[in-house]
């Protein structure tokens, strides 16, 4: 059953004693703190947001987060094996080089705006109709990713993997410095902008006039 006591860890003050501490928060607001490789894991988070907390190297394995919000958080780093992400919103956080292929896949369901997710791994994750908007991805791993319905507007990918990625009506049109390889993804009605098709087409062995 869920905390009856619902938003109660609102302040900064309170909060490094009270995520700690306590297994299950319902409601509550983080604000601030300083959990760098602390020990978070085999906690549940209900309705949650944490603004500005600061967890690198953070071990969240076994936890839950459902229905939350995080603002500005640094969690880069961070160990997330058998973690569940349920209608979790990432806003302006720093998350680089987490291993998200690690989470229980059956509930992974997250978004992504303004985020740094560089040097992350997605390998095989369901992530149908997932928002990564805004972000810089760097060499981030998507291989063996369900990304059908996705959408990648105004993010870098660098240097990001593609392979047995399937990229059905996933749409890249706004999406930055990408390459795929068509004959190792599937493209079914994939939105790409115009050079990044024409570079597929070639790729196909497609000779485009005047290219």
């Amino acid at each position: 059953p869920r905390s009856p006591d619902k938003g109660q860890f609102g302040m900064s003050s309170n909060t490094d004693a009270s995520i700690l501490d306590q297994e299950e928060f319902d409601g509550a607001t983080f604000v601030g703190g300083d959990f760098r490789a602390a020990d978070l894991s085999d906690k549940t988070f209900f309705g949650c947001e944490f603004q500005k907390v600061s967890a690198p190297e953070a071990d969240f394995r076994d936890s839950v987060f459902e229905d939350c919000r995080l603002i500005g958080c640094d969690l880069s780093m961070s160990l997330v094996a058998s973690a569940r992400f349920l209608g979790v919103e990432f806003v302006d956080c720093k998350l680089m080089g987490v291993d998200w292929s690690q989470a229980s896949g059956l509930t992974f369901s997250a978004s992504f705006r303004g985020c740094l997710l560089s040097h992350g791994s997605f390998n095989g994750l369901a992530m149908k109709n997932a928002r990564v908007l805004d972000c810089r991805a760097h060499e981030a791993n998507f291989s063996g990713a369900n990304l059908s319905g996705a959408d990648f507007a105004r993010t870098d990918l660098y240097a990001a993997k593609f392979a047995r990625t399937d990229l059905t009506r996933a749409d890249l049109s706004l999406a930055a410095n990408y390459e795929i390889n068509p004959s190792d993804n599937v493209l079914r009605e994939t939105r790409f902008s115009v050079s990044a098709a024409l570079a597929v087409a070639q790729r196909m062995g497609i000779v485009v006039p005047g290219e």
